[in-house]
């Protein structure tokens, strides 16, 4: 099982997504990841194995539009090769894609 959260907010969604996320703590708890979307469009993606290092990636690295992921690992390990998103980058590709398990695509130019 996982937890998918989304928020966007006029300057810094850090606070909401930590509020959320305390809410959904029972989706998982291991494997983490986030992507922090600035103006621009310019994203950063962070990958933690354990909600501290989680946790500090989102409060030292502020954006206005955060997607987060934690989940329990159910058919691997709790490794860093196994956290989520996934980056699909290929220079064939149109775009570079980060990947969630579940629904959630993004596609950066």
């Amino acid at each position: 099982m996982c937890g998918i959260i989304f928020h966007q907010s006029k300057t810094n969604a850090v606070p909401e997504v930590v509020r959320l996320f305390q809410n959904q703590k029972s989706r998982g708890q291991n494997g983490f990841g986030s992507v922090l979307i600035q103006p621009g469009e310019e994203y950063s993606l962070f990958r933690a194995t354990t909600e501290a290092k989680a946790l500090l990636d989102l409060y030292m690295n502020k954006a206005p539009m955060i997607l987060f992921h934690h989940r329990i690992p159910t058919s691997t390990k709790n490794t860093m090769e196994t956290t989520h998103p996934i980056l699909v980058s290929h220079k064939k590709l149109m775009n570079d894609y980060l990947v969630f398990r579940g629904t959630r695509v993004l596609a950066f130019p």
